[in-house]
């Protein structure tokens, strides 16, 4: 099995904040090209419940997976768990 993490960070390791005040696109067209070609053939992108928020939606043709405290469906098309584990023999 593979597992590849993608992740969009600023030089000194913050992962951007959102608000609709202050809002910015802060990757560039090429990282999402290239996120969104790795995630579709992947089949599914695993997002903590802020990132859900401000994307608002399921991704298309990749299996959205949220993960929160809160208990509960996020929607339709999302999956909600509190726990991820990763186990090998």
């Amino acid at each position: 099995m593979n597992v590849s993490l993608l992740s969009a960070v600023s030089l000194d390791g913050k992962i951007a904040g959102y608000d609709l005040e202050n809002s910015f696109d802060w990757t560039c067209p090429e990282d999402k090209k290239f996120f969104k070609e790795k995630t579709v053939v992947a089949g599914v992108v695993i997002m903590g419940r802020k990132t859900w928020e401000t994307i608002g939606h399921p991704l298309s043709n990749r299996l959205t997976v949220v993960l929160t405290k809160k208990s509960g469906k996020i929607c339709i098309s999302a999956r909600a768990s509190g726990i991820c584990q990763f186990a090998a023999d």
